[in-house]
């Protein structure tokens, strides 16, 4: 039994990289991570001679996963490294080529990394900017969807 018990996780540190054309990219921490789900096939057979249900399972399926956070105009738009073209319009250019690998730590209520990381690796198939709403004073988020291979590690 652990020293220290937990009420649950309340909070988390999601860090992206994207590798588009040799180049890797540190994305740095994010905000909220939705989707992620694993399903499988519902598949059901019942056997002859009314034999009861069986369950067998099949194929599963992890849903795309939605990263985002508050867009910042110098991280996010101009980028921090110094290259051209700027982050948002690499992002928006890799859209459908690039790999990403996007990490999801649960933390404790010392912010101390608890257990091992969430690890999902795909394919960036969106990249969103923000929203604009001139009657709006909402926080600007921004958004990348990855369409993960494999499975969540």
């Amino acid at each position: 039994m652990a020293d220290k018990a937990t009420a649950g996780a309340r909070n988390n540190s999601i860090s992206v990289t994207v590798d588009y054309r040799g180049t890797v990219k540190d994305l740095g921490i994010w905000d909220t991570w939705e989707g992620g789900g694993i399903t499988a096939e519902n598949t059901k057979h019942r056997r002859g001679g009314m034999g009861k249900q069986v369950a067998i399972g099949g194929a599963t399926t992890i849903d795309d996963v939605t990263i985002s956070r508050d867009y910042d105009l110098t991280r996010d738009h101009l980028g921090v490294w110094g290259d051209a073209p700027d982050l948002a319009h690499w992002l928006s250019e890799a859209v459908g080529r690039a790999k990403v690998t996007a990490s999801k730590q649960y933390l404790d209520e010392e912010g101390v990394g608890f257990g091992s990381p969430i690890v999902i690796t795909g394919i960036l198939i969106g990249y969103n900017q923000p929203a604009s709403d001139s009657d709006s004073s909402d926080i600007a988020m921004v958004e990348i969807v990855i369409n993960p291979n494999g499975t969540v590690g």
